[in-house]
């Protein structure tokens, strides 16, 4: 465990520096201390630097502990949305896996039909229509070498099968099955990101660099307190790679490693108030990072998806349950489908039959998902 106080800090190695408080009853023992009793109470300007010293240290306190609460509910947020994930993941692993086979399965069966089972020109068009029916309703992926066409393409009337090389698919959520990925699939886009500001990036490296010079373990001769040091730059480390200003900057008065001043001299108060200044200013800017990545992540498929949960939590619902016996249901069709397939190639079947299209398990009356999203994709994002 890390020091728990300010008396085990002040033992660190001889290189660490620190900073002493600017309340006013510290502000008036250090000019007693500092100041003989011949020399005269310091000047008003000095007096009005303290002040703004000490109104800035406050709004530096509250900066911290807002985004330290901001923090915490994004935290919680995110593993929340992991959580669920994770949950889905594993209990619906053995689904998954299994449609994604039968899936690519059937994808095959339609192909050696194609070319190898003997058929006129209409039994061709009506096999094709069965076939892109199924992965217009998602209820296989989507082939690019042979599927349906789109809404644009209906309307001009275009083939997307007639042409040598299939154009780029469209990323919507017709393009994937339901309850399963896409196999044909590739990579998505990666998102992009911000840069952090350079002031602050050069902020960030110099608190770094200054509690590493504390509470390196490397640095530390006596062993009893290594393991204490170890702890505590995991947590500086922690916050190094995420950009986090504030959580360094908490852990630096936490242990009382900053920078020393004379309370004295007025051109030491003039230069820590313009790095608190601009300190303070750097936090407003995380603050509202945080604020807009809460939104966002609130406003996301993710966000939704907890929402939802959430909710069907409170009305007595089980949503995991209910989605698993979704998946459950999505591989018995798949398996019918499969079966179906497998049967008109090997001439088990009459035309007229395959016309018609297999008979799918239904999940509920009105045949609507249990959420009104694809929790494929939301794990995919979660984890991506």
């Amino acid at each position: 465990m890390p020091p728990t106080s300010k008396k085990a800090a002040t033992k660190a190695p001889a290189k660490s520096v620190r900073t002493k408080s600017t309340t006013a009853k510290t502000v008036a023992k250090a000019v007693q201390k500092t100041v003989p009793a011949s020399i005269p109470e310091p000047t008003l300007a000095l007096t009005d630097l303290h002040l703004r010293l000490t109104g800035l240290e406050k709004e530096n306190e509250k900066l911290l502990k807002k985004i330290s609460k901001k923090r915490q509910e994004l935290d919680k947020f995110l593993g929340d949305v992991e959580e669920i994930g994770r949950e889905m993941i594993t209990r619906g692993s053995v689904f998954m896996s299994q449609i994604q086979v039968l899936d690519q399965e059937i994808h095959k069966i339609f192909t050696q039909i194609f070319e190898t089972r003997k058929m006129g020109k209409n039994t061709t068009k009506m096999v094709e229509e069965v076939y892109f029916y199924l992965q217009s309703s998602q209820a296989i992926s989507i082939n690019p070498k042979r599927r349906p066409r789109s809404f644009l393409e209906e309307l001009l009337g275009l083939d997307p099968n007639s042409r040598d090389e299939p154009e780029e698919e469209e990323s919507d959520s017709g393009s994937r099955g339901k309850g399963f990925g896409n196999y044909f699939d590739t990579e998505d886009d990666e998102p992009e990101t911000d840069k952090p500001d350079r002031e602050e990036t050069r902020k960030i490296r110099q608190t770094f660099l200054r509690l590493a010079s504390v509470f390196h373990p490397d640095k530390l001769p006596d062993e009893a307190k290594k393991a204490d040091y170890e702890e505590v730059m995991k947590e500086v480390n922690a916050a190094y790679q995420r950009g986090d200003l504030a959580r360094l900057l908490e852990i630096e008065k936490q242990y009382d490693v900053g920078e020393i001043i004379d309370l004295t001299n007025a051109d030491d108060l003039t230069i820590r108030c313009r790095q608190l200044d601009r300190e303070n200013e750097l936090l407003k800017e995380q603050q509202v990072a945080i604020q807009k990545e809460m939104r966002e992540m609130k406003k996301s498929q993710p966000g939704q998806m907890l929402k939802e949960y959430q909710q069907l939590k409170k009305q007595g619902v089980e949503p995991i349950e209910e989605l698993m016996a979704e998946a459950e249901n999505n591989l018995d069709n798949m398996q019918i489908i499969h079966d179906f397939v497998q049967s008109f190639l090997k001439k088990e079947i009459t035309v007229e039959k395959f016309k018609r299209g297999p008979a799918l398990k239904k999940m509920y009356a009105d045949d609507d998902d249990f959420f009104d999203f694809d929790e494929t994709e939301i794990i995919n994002s979660i984890f991506r």
